[in-house]
């Protein structure tokens, strides 16, 4: 029933329902063309949101690019407010939607207390939707754990059993049985058109067989990205490319400084990828070897027959 139910929501001719979907890395932007995709959605009812810089190359649809400064995101702290969810309502103008998010962030909080809000959906995103998290009653929250959790917006991913997912949400839409965990099955809805994918996207990775990951850069002791470049390039053979976090591609000056330090410590043929380059997809068309520490892609890089070699960066 409860299966049934999410379909129906997911059905586009819901008249005025608009689909707000928030992408924050690859893995979320092609659940997003999938969900998109096998539940046919009107493309005028579609809204998307990129945080993080998110690269919106495969949706083609109305959306916006937000990266709120350190004054909104402490204004946001202080005061149980969202500078992003506001930026989603004004966009909407009044119109009825649904939420599609990868955890219980502040924005889908904040959203949720809209009148026009008809629900959310969790989305798979990476290793977060692969751990033992257990939904949560945000009503029977404590004001002191909601002030918590506003205020630091972030959530321990060892947590097995903390504020990762409401429990009001209409499922959970992934594309592994494996994702999940926690979740009843009759909650999940698993994609099942992952081909489909080779539509919209050209493999840009043809040939090059090894590709290194960073970490995130918080955490890096003493803020060292060149050190953690050394690492990476002396694991990595010719010919071969570095997939940077989205910490220090969320700008393109972080990006190109990234890129200066990576031809300054290296001699051999290897390239910094840019944001449009989507490793998840480029495992559809090639296999691929990881050498990163640990990371979704390792996940994914199994689900995909590929290869994932841990690397120890901090």
């Amino acid at each position: 029933m409860i299966k049934e139910i999410n379909s129906l929501f997911l059905n586009s001719n819901i008249p005025k329902l608009t689909h707000v979907f928030f992408v924050v890395n690859p893995v979320t932007v092609l659940i997003t063309r999938m969900i998109i995709d096998q539940f046919d959605l009107k493309t005028n009812k579609i809204l998307i949101i990129s945080l993080r810089n998110t690269d919106l190359s495969i949706l083609d649809f109305n959306s916006l690019y937000i990266l709120p400064s350190r004054i909104n995101n402490l204004y946001d702290k202080l005061f149980f407010s969202s500078f992003i969810g506001k930026k989603v309502l004004k966009k909407l103008k009044g119109s009825q939607f649904i939420i599609y998010a990868s955890w219980a962030t502040r924005e889908l909080s904040f959203l949720m207390n809209s009148r026009n809000c008809k629900g959310h959906f969790y989305i798979e995103e990476g290793q977060g939707s692969y751990m033992n998290h257990i939904p949560f009653s945000y009503t029977k929250v404590s004001l002191i754990d909601k002030l918590k959790n506003n205020f630091k917006n972030r959530l321990n991913e060892d947590d097995s059993s903390g504020y990762f997912y409401r429990d009001d949400s209409l499922g959970f839409i992934g594309i592994s049985n494996k994702a999940f965990p926690k979740i009843n099955e009759s909650k999940k809805i698993i994609l099942n058109n992952l081909n489909s994918l080779k539509s919209y996207y050209k493999p840009k990775l043809i040939g090059i067989k090894t590709i290194g990951l960073t970490c995130a850069e918080r955490r890096l002791e003493d803020n060292n990205w060149r050190n953690m470049l050394k690492i990476i390039v002396d694991k990595l053979p010719e010919n071969s490319a570095i997939k940077a976090h989205p910490s220090f591609t969320f700008s393109q000056q972080r990006f190109n400084k990234l890129k200066k330090m990576l031809e300054e410590i290296s001699n051999k043929n290897i390239r910094l990828l840019e944001n449009d380059v989507i490793l998840e997809l480029e495992m559809l068309y090639e296999k691929k070897k990881f050498i990163g520490p640990q990371t979704s892609v390792s996940i994914y890089a199994e689900f995909f027959d590929s290869t994932f070699e841990n690397l120890k960066l901090y």
